[in-house]
């Protein structure tokens, strides 16, 4: 039995076609998990900053890395699969 809004045919559809909304326990795992990095890395910036680049230099590259990984996943999620298959191997 297919379950609602999913097609079983195996082909894939249009992304303007596709209904639904993100999955809550996928995304709050992957926010829950972001978040924790950041802490784990501002703990530890704090505690080894002593080197020649300031204490939050480690915890400023790691959001600027989050932040550059969120934009380019917003624009995978929003790419049409005909354009992935294109440059795909």
């Amino acid at each position: 039995m297919a379950a609602i809004g999913y097609d079983v045919s195996g082909q894939a559809t249009r992304i303007d076609e596709i209904g639904g909304r993100f999955d809550p326990w996928l995304l709050g795992a992957v926010v829950a998990l972001a978040c924790l990095g950041v802490v784990m890395v501002g703990s530890a910036a704090i505690a080894g900053g002593g080197q020649n680049v300031g204490p939050w230099y480690f915890l400023v590259r790691h959001a600027v890395y989050l932040g550059i990984g969120i934009a380019i996943a917003l624009v995978v999620m929003r790419m049409e699969l005909k354009q992935v298959e294109q440059y795909a191997q």
